[in-house]
């Protein structure tokens, strides 16, 4: 049984933001941003899931965690445009949400990101279907860039 104050329980939960914030700090990989996408804090579950140091990060661009030519699309430019609207986003490689932080005027002062690792059921997913499908790719000359076992042996 949990027992609080009544100076320790508010909003919709029944909990601080503070103690909120506590419990997503201990279960969540979490870093934010500006509202530009320069990155602002990183915690320790984020940066143990990825494996950068803080000092490497804060005050870079977003940009870091992503493919150069994938930066320089429209897609990833209306990404952070709708962010800045104050529109939702989830993306998932490592499953995150990016959540647009508003002030009391509804304006978007930042944004935070909530992310959880899904590395290991990613990897044995990927697994699983390099044992049951035949996979090959190519570069965009038309050359043979890589094939599966499974394409090998068929």
């Amino acid at each position: 049984m949990f027992i609080f104050k009544s100076s320790e329980r508010s909003g919709e939960f029944g909990f601080s933001g503070r103690q909120i914030k506590d419990a997503l700090d201990k279960s969540q990989a979490i870093i934010s941003f500006t509202p530009e996408g320069i990155i602002l804090h990183a915690n320790e579950n984020f940066l143990s899931a990825t494996g950068y140091r803080l000092e490497d990060i804060v005050g870079k661009h977003h940009s870091i965690f992503c493919e150069d030519a994938y930066t320089r699309t429209e897609e990833y430019k209306d990404f952070w445009a709708e962010l800045r609207e104050g529109k939702f986003q989830s993306k998932i490689y490592i499953q995150a949400t990016y959540n647009p932080i508003h002030d009391a005027d509804g304006n978007v002062v930042g944004v935070i990101k909530y992310c959880t690792d899904i590395t290991i059921p990613t990897m044995k997913s990927a697994e699983a279907v390099a044992r049951t499908q035949a996979s090959i790719t190519f570069t965009p000359e038309g050359f043979i860039k890589d094939a599966n076992e499974t394409f090998l042996a068929a």
